[in-house]
Order: C-alpha cells, then sequence, then structure tokens
C-alpha cells in the first residue's frame, strides 16, 4: 500500500486551477454517458450539441477532432510547463510518423491521420522525403531520432511492427526526460509504464518476435519489475498471467492478462485507463499545482476518447449494452 498522496502546490497555477475547476463542471458523467448511449444514432448530433460538442451534418470525427485541438489550445495557454502539457499533441504527432514511415518503407497507402497534431500530415510527409534524400530536415529532435531508430531497426527485423517498436522507445524515453519529480507524476508514469511494457511484452508474445526485443523496449520505474517479465516469458503461455496475480493490481490484472492473451486486448487497456483516471480523479484534494491542469488535460482526452468509442460503435450498429461493456470504466 503507497502512503497517502500530498499535493505540495505551485502558486504559479492559481489562475489555471480556478479555470480548471469551472470547466470540471462539464466533464461528461454517468448519466451523460448513458444519454449518449440510448440515443438513435440520428440523434446523435443534437446530444453531443447539448453536451458542447458541435457537430455538423453528422461529421462526428470532424467535431472531436476540433475539440481536441481546442483542449489543447486551451492547455497550452495555461500551462508552465509546456513541453509536459503538450505531450499527448507530441504523441500524436509520433503516431503519425509511424504510418508515414510504414507507408514509405513498405509502400502501403498512407491512411487518414489525425489533424490534431503540432505538423501537419502534408508537412510531415514532405520532411519524412526530404530526410532520406539529404539527411535533413525541420522536423523537432525527437522525430528525427525515432526515424533514425526505426531505419536501424528495419534492418534487424523488416516487418511494420519493427517500426512500432522503434518510434514507441524514442517517444517514451522522451516523455520520461521532462517528466516532473513530484510524487504525483512518479505515481502517473508507474501505471503508464506498467501499461506499455504489459502491452509490448504481448504483442512480442503474439508476433513470436525474441524476447530480446522487449527487453530492449522495457520501461523503467513502473511497479511490475523486469524479473517479473522475464520469469513470466520463461513459462508457458498458458501460465503466463499467473506471474502478475500477487503485484500493486492484485488478481484482476492476471485475469486480464488472461484475456489478452486470448485476443482480447481491450480488456486489457480498459483496466489501466480505469486506473489512472483514478488518479486524475485524486486531484480533488489538490488547491492549486501542474498537477490539476494535467488531471483535466487527460480526463478530457478521455472523454473524448469515450465519445468516439460510442458514436463509432452505434453508427456501426452496435447494441448499447455491448458499447457499454467497453466503457464503463468511464462512466464511474
Amino acid at each position: 500500500m503507497k502512503p497517502t498522496l500530498i499535493f505540495k502546490g505551485d502558486a504559479r497555477y492559481t489562475y489555471a486551477s480556478g479555470v480548471v475547476r469551472g470547466l470540471e463542471l462539464y466533464l461528461l458523467g454517468r448519466a451523460d454517458y448513458q444519454k449518449l448511449l440510448d440515443t438513435p444514432k440520428e440523434q446523435l448530433s443534437t446530444v453531443l450539441s447539448e453536451f458542447g460538442y458541435q457537430v455538423r451534418e453528422m461529421r462526428f470525427e470532424e467535431a472531436l477532432n476540433k475539440a481536441t485541438r481546442s483542449l489543447f489550445n486551451l492547455v497550452d495557454k495555461l500551462s508552465y510547463h509546456k513541453e509536459l502539457t503538450s505531450i499527448w499533441r507530441t504523441r500524436t504527432d509520433m503516431s503519425n510518423l509511424t504510418a508515414v514511415l510504414k507507408a514509405r518503407f513498405f509502400e502501403t497507402v498512407l491512411p487518414a491521420l489525425p489533424d490534431y497534431g503540432s505538423i501537419p500530415v502534408d508537412d510531415m510527409v514532405r520532411q519524412v522525403n526530404e530526410y532520406f534524400e539529404s539527411g535533413r530536415c525541420e522536423l523537432p529532435q525527437v522525430m528525427i531520432d525515432a526515424i533514425e531508430t526505426a531505419s536501424a531497426k528495419l534492418k534487424e527485423l523488416n516487418r511494420p511492427v519493427a517500426i512500432d517498436f522503434a518510434v514507441d522507445k524514442v517517444f517514451v524515453n522522451y516523455f520520461r526526460s521532462i517528466l516532473p519529480s513530484e510524487e504525483y507524476f512518479k505515481r502517473f508514469w508507474a501505471i503508464y509504464a506498467d501499461w506499455l511494457n504489459i502491452r509490448a511484452f504481448l504483442r512480442i508474445v503474439f508476433a513470436g518476435i525474441p524476447l530480446k526485443d522487449f527487453w530492449e523496449l522495457f520501461v523503467p520505474d513502473g511497479d511490475l519489475e523486469f524479473d517479473l517479465f522475464r520469469s513470466a516469458a520463461e513459462a508457458e503461455k498458458e501460465s503466463m498471467p499467473a506471474h502478475f496475480s500477487n503485484t500493486e493490481y492484485g488478481k484482476v490484472l492476471s485475469d486480464v492478462i488472461k484475456e489478452a492473451l486470448g485476443g482480447n486486448m481491450m480488456m486489457l487497456d480498459t483496466f489501466f485507463r480505469a486506473k489512472l483516471l483514478s488518479l486524475y480523479k485524486y486531484t480533488k484534494y489538490c488547491a492549486y499545482g501542474l498537477e490539476l491542469l494535467w488531471a483535466y488535460l487527460c480526463t478530457k482526452l478521455e472523454e473524448i476518447s469515450l465519445i468516439r468509442t460510442i458514436v463509432r460503435a452505434k453508427l456501426a450498429g452496435m447494441e448499447p449494452s455491448k458499447i457499454k461493456e467497453v466503457v464503463t470504466f468511464g462512466m464511474e
């Protein structure tokens, strides 16, 4: 059991914290999500407009992307730690870079990509091409590092997943390097690192890739230690989940890993997203500080993600009860 989390506060965030406390009143709750689940797809635009998401002509993705950009812009104005609070915009850029590199190396069609990163996709493609033609480009250093790491990894493992691994590794190292030293962010990182490590471990098991790639990807400072994964790697596939039952997370983690090994990774993601949401809610004990702004940013992004999941599922004709199984963690 970890000790009670105490917030020291940061007076620079007094105004920002006041803004956040006001905005928190408009975060969606259980009744709002249930209303969205119960709404016929023809009326989704109306309900989302009531929630502050302006949808025109059923163009839901456009409205949610706009809401994401507006959130990033607001947080940027309030933040004194812009490198940290813009990290999810950077994450979008890195995810888009992964797609651009895959399209280039494996000659595939570039899919439609999110437009709420800091670099327009067309500009990114042009800069990536320029890098491979001249060895130089104007992309941020973290993205250049990702290109170089991915290029080297492809020589060793000529599969699209090599690009995923390489870009993720560079991004995570960058993220960890800018994380504040306060206890709240250490706890955030512990959960986030455990999530990333388990996902990477399972992806490598599924793909039949040598486990040495996992040791290279392993993210430090989580609650699940390196030796735990090593012992799980030495076990038969059916016995792997049991190695995670006596941890900070209890037997529930073992159960969701078992589900993931059966092909249902969604429950694993749901488990860790719920853990992070609980941590974000803990900032109700924070009078003012970066933690409060960070928690609002992450909670609002989760809200947008949940809405996106519900809308896509309803448009695909999925039953509300089935959708609810996926999004229940965000409705608490």
